[in-house]
């Protein structure tokens, strides 16, 4: 994966195929196929840290980074994401499960972004199964948009995360929408001591 993730369009942002998109891409198949793996930071000489999902001890996917001095022998300039499917493993488990399909709801979405300040080795799994843990009705799906790290923030990592909520039977007010996201945000600090980089919670 390399470049812009979509042609430029007026009404669509444009991100590059980093290694956020690469996730956010991978978790999906796995939502698709109901499988639900573990994730873990691996590192090893050629490829440095990446990021590996394993089911039973066997890794179903990994996600790399193509080391700088192999791309600048093409004269690759750009980030090269490599997403490594055990394609064997992966249609194999899902064709052991039992997929599902509900009818599309009637109802829209509604979104909460936060900023916040976490420490290094927190993982945006982590984060997302936390918030999935204190909302498990109405929460459909955790974003990461942006992730920054410099020496200013010492110890502590920038994730941008968006919220998203939906209800199959009703439209959402305001009101549900604040409380489960101050619920998802108490929670997070209590059990990873995450911090808002930006605004407040009212």
């Amino acid at each position: 994966l390399c470049g812009d993730s979509y042609s430029e369009s007026w009404n669509q942002k444009i991100y590059q195929m980093d290694n956020f998109w690469a996730k956010g891409f991978v978790m999906k198949l796995f939502g698709h196929a109901n499988i639900n793996p573990s994730a873990f930071i691996k590192e090893d000489i050629f490829w440095g840290k990446y990021l590996s999902y394993k089911l039973s001890d066997k890794e179903i996917v990994s996600i790399k980074n193509i080391p700088i001095n192999i791309l600048s022998l093409f004269g690759i300039k750009q980030n090269v994401v490599f997403v490594d499917f055990n394609w064997d493993i992966f249609v194999h488990q899902s064709s052991n499960n039992n997929i599902k399909f509900s009818p599309i709801p009637k109802f829209p979405k509604v979104r909460r972004d936060l900023s916040l300040l976490v420490d290094k080795d927190i993982l945006f799994e982590d984060l997302r199964n936390e918030a999935f843990n204190s909302s498990k009705k109405i929460l459909k799906d955790v974003v990461i948009f942006d992730s920054f790290y410099s020496k200013d923030l010492g110890d502590k990592k920038s994730y941008a995360l968006g919220f998203i909520f939906q209800d199959s039977s009703m439209t959402l007010t305001d009101e549900v929408v604040n409380l489960q996201i101050k619920k998802i945000f108490s929670n997070l600090k209590d059990k990873f001591k995450v911090q808002l980089r930006d605004g407040e919670l009212v």
